[in-house]
């Protein structure tokens, strides 16, 4: 009863931890985002919003296009995806050959469980195939006893009654 207690109470614990580890986590990228709104703060912005800075022209490019935006109602962030935009053509495309290479993938380094199943199963393998060997013999050698027997009884039988036998012989002293 004890240890239930304080298994729940830990579990208590953990998830309050959770939590706050959640709260802090949503109030720093609520930070990030006031950071880039452009409005006056306070405090000191913690993030600083950077421009493509041109050193021939020692000049910072303001035209740089956001890449996510956060929507503050539903706290979601979307990306900006623009068909146009030759840098998420040239990403699409190193996507797709990483799914390639991924589905291609060659396997790597053998598991050793691997290949302690495979030497099971071609144990297996050998000891059902000497079973069968083992059943065809028995069945072969059993066979072979009958027609030995057969051939053995027929063969005195043959012994004593040859056709000279009944030529020159009275039956009624015959023992046979």
């Amino acid at each position: 009863m004890f240890s239930l207690i304080s298994r729940l109470k830990k579990q208590k614990e953990e998830e309050k931890e959770k939590h706050k580890q959640n709260e802090e986590t949503a109030k720093i990228y609520a930070e990030y985002v006031k950071s880039f709104d452009g409005s006056p703060s306070t405090t000191a912005p913690m993030f600083i919003k950077s421009n493509l800075y041109d050193p021939s022209t020692r000049a910072a490019d303001h035209s740089v296009k956001e890449a996510f935006s956060f929507d503050s109602e539903n706290n979601n962030h979307t990306s900006y995806n623009q068909a146009g935009d030759p840098s998420t053509t040239y990403l699409s495309q190193i996507e797709k050959k990483d799914v390639e290479t991924f589905k291609k993938k060659k396997p790597g380094k053998i598991r050793e469980i691997d290949s302690f199943i495979e030497e099971i199963k071609e144990k297996q393998r050998i000891l059902d195939q000497n079973k069968e060997l083992n059943k065809q013999y028995f069945r072969a050698f059993e066979n072979e006893k009958y027609m030995v027997n057969k051939n053995v009884s027929t063969a005195n039988v043959l012994e004593y009654l040859n056709f000279e036998t009944f030529k020159f012989t009275d039956f009624k002293r015959c023992k046979y």
